[in-house]
């Protein structure tokens, strides 16, 4: 017959949670929670581009709201070469 004894678990609300999982419960969230703080890092930096990158995004602005401003009034004509302008600058 063996007779097994093992180091009491610490108390409290740590030592009681801690004691539940085992070192790959613990193993796997920590790696999911790193993978998922990496990849909400990195996500959408196409997004971020035109607003942090670039020096001055004032004239860009200007230009998206000349292109609001010419369809509120109806002149599909401007619109459109506001919009052509906006297209070859992000290309």
């Amino acid at each position: 017959m063996a007779i097994v004894v093992s180091e009491e678990t610490s108390q409290g609300l740590l030592g009681e949670t801690l004691s539940k999982f085992s070192i790959w419960d613990l193993y796997i969230t920590f790696v999911l929670a790193v993978g998922r703080f990496i990849r909400l890092q990195c996500s959408d930096l196409i997004m971020r581009i035109p607003y942090e990158n670039l020096p001055s995004c004032a004239r860009l602005i200007a230009i998206c709201e000349d292109t609001y401003a010419a369809r509120a009034e109806g002149e599909l004509g401007v619109e459109e070469v506001l919009y052509w302008t906006l297209l070859k600058i992000y290309r």
